[in-house]
């Protein structure tokens, strides 16, 4: 029960009454108080705040699945950007070895010293071994 509507309506009946009013008078006077609610109004009152709870949670829920997604992709840059850090440094040797291969020909030998391209790729003598047998 809403005690202000009922007060106020309260007020409404009690003045209506007291200028000797009919029961139409009274309800007229109610109507234009803006205190009387047509049969399917409250029905359909609860019915559009049943639909805003429920949207209100769908919306809840999308929000929830951007903030996911967000992270998601903040994820997904992360990598991408260590790939490409990765990607940069491979292209960064390779050209180291370029050069290196350009240089001893340069001399003209037929082969490239093993140590030197070693050192180009950062790697152990045991990684060269197996990337030259796998030539």
């Amino acid at each position: 029960m809403n005690t202000k509507l009922v007060n106020s309506a309260a007020g409404v009946i009690n003045a209506a009454l007291g200028q000797d009013r009919t029961a139409a008078g009274i309800a007229l006077a109610l109507e234009s108080a803006q205190l009387l609610v047509a049969p399917g109004t409250v029905a359909e009152l609860e019915r559009l705040a049943g639909l805003l709870v429920a949207r209100s949670e769908e919306l809840l829920a999308a929000e929830a699945r951007v903030a996911e997604l967000l992270v998601e992709r903040h994820s997904t840059n992360e990598s991408l950007d260590e790939a490409l850090q990765e990607l940069r440094l491979l292209n960064t040797q390779r050209g180291d070895v370029e050069q290196l291969i350009e240089r001893e020909r340069g001399h003209g030998e037929e082969c490239v010293d093993i140590d030197a391209l070693e050192s180009a790729l950062g790697l152990g003598s045991d990684e060269v071994v197996e990337a030259g047998d796998a030539r």
